[in-house]
């Protein structure tokens, strides 16, 4: 009968591993191995459970933490996009892409450079769903990103004041995330010239952030009526020049709601 040292004892060998041509190992009766090649494999299983655990944060800060306004947006990605060959929703989602891969190279070189994007035009028309298909994109690239309908953020900020609620997500949250959508611009005071408190949010995000999505259903003339000149400038830096990729116009495209399986 072996003895426990004899079956614990770890002996190298003369055969070496192929690939970092090293004498393998064997412990007693075991197999022989590579103890490089073993580590690897324990390195590879630690930064897939460290991948995974950062996916799913990033996942969970995405959906559960953004304000949706309508929740579908949730479900938005470009595998559920459809569009007709030809059409304007085709032409957009291409153009879509290529500025997420912008975003994505802009993001992982620490370009200061600022990167905002406009989508304008009716409601239903699909700006928040293009918008939120390619924030999903982002994600699953490993980058931190919110979405924000700016009239449901100020609701939870109302509710703030009169009940003493917190909003899920503070202000340094959405400065420091790596591109965030701001959702119906425009919308959240309905008619009414925004107030203070929007203008001040709006003048925070713009000023410290350089890659921002907005969606409105605002003219540019309608900008300078609610906004404060030095707000529109900000929300408008780095798009001038840059108009053909960065500003989308969903002027005379159909309501998406009356076209289910569209969108």
């Amino acid at each position: 009968m072996e003895s426990i040292s004899s079956i614990m004892a770890v002996t190298e060998l003369k055969q070496q591993c192929p690939k970092h041509h090293k004498p393998l190992w064997k412990k007693g009766n075991g197999k022989a191995i590579c103890p490089l090649c073993q580590r690897e494999k324990v390195e590879a299983k630690t930064r897939g459970l460290v991948d995974d655990w950062q996916n799913s944060k990033l996942n969970y800060l995405y959906e559960h933490k953004s304000y949706w306004g309508d929740p579908e947006l949730i479900k938005a990605s470009f595998q559920v996009y459809k569009s007709r060959p030809g059409s304007k929703e085709a032409e957009f989602k291409v153009r879509a892409l290529n500025l997420v891969a912008s975003y994505k190279q802009a993001l992982e070189t620490n370009d200061p450079n600022i990167l905002n994007v406009v989508m304008s035009g009716d409601a239903g028309r699909g700006k928040s769903f293009l918008a939120a298909c390619m924030l999903k994109e982002l994600v699953n690239a490993k980058h931190e990103c919110l979405f924000i309908n700016l009239p449901d953020y100020y609701e939870s900020i109302k509710r703030y004041w009169d009940e003493g609620t917190r909003p899920k997500l503070t202000l340094d949250k959405i400065v420091n995330a790596d591109v965030v959508v701001i959702d119906d611009l425009g919308a959240e005071t309905g008619r009414e010239e925004a107030g203070k408190f929007i203008q001040d949010f709006i003048y925070n995000i713009f000023n410290k952030r350089n890659k921002t999505i907005i969606t409105t259903n605002l003219t540019s003339e309608e900008f300078y009526q609610k906004y404060n000149p030095r707000n529109v400038s900000r929300m408008f830096s780095g798009i001038n020049g840059h108009t053909k990729d960065r500003v989308f116009n969903f002027e005379g495209m159909k309501d998406k709601r009356a076209f289910i399986g569209l969108f």
